[in-house]
């Protein structure tokens, strides 16, 4: 049987460049600072999108777009903050939609 905290707390495959020479260098909370910061960038780009959404009344695919760019920026930026396994696929699988 499978354990759902084994699931939500594996350790993710990937481990980035930053991770070997700085991890959690700038807070004991964030294993990869600046990659976690910089990926917030996604959510502000979707939160101006959903508000231009309502703004214009477009239609429901750019709706669908941008939700995807807020999964993206959330789930990457969970995976370079705590390099866990269902961050790197809340951050990878989106993507390929």
């Amino acid at each position: 049987m499978v354990n759902i905290t084994d699931i939500l707390t594996a350790p993710a495959n990937v481990e980035w460049c930053e991770a070997k020479v700085a991890r959690y260098a700038v807070t004991p909370l964030i294993s990869e600072f600046g990659n976690t910061i910089s990926n917030s960038i996604y959510c502000v780009g979707a939160g101006i999108g959903f508000h231009r959404i309502r703004q214009l009344n477009l239609p429901w695919p750019f709706t669908y777009t941008e939700a995807i760019m807020m999964i993206v920026g959330l789930g990457s930026m969970l995976f370079h903050g705590s390099e866990l396994f269902i961050g790197d696929m809340f951050d990878e699988i989106p993507m390929s939609f």
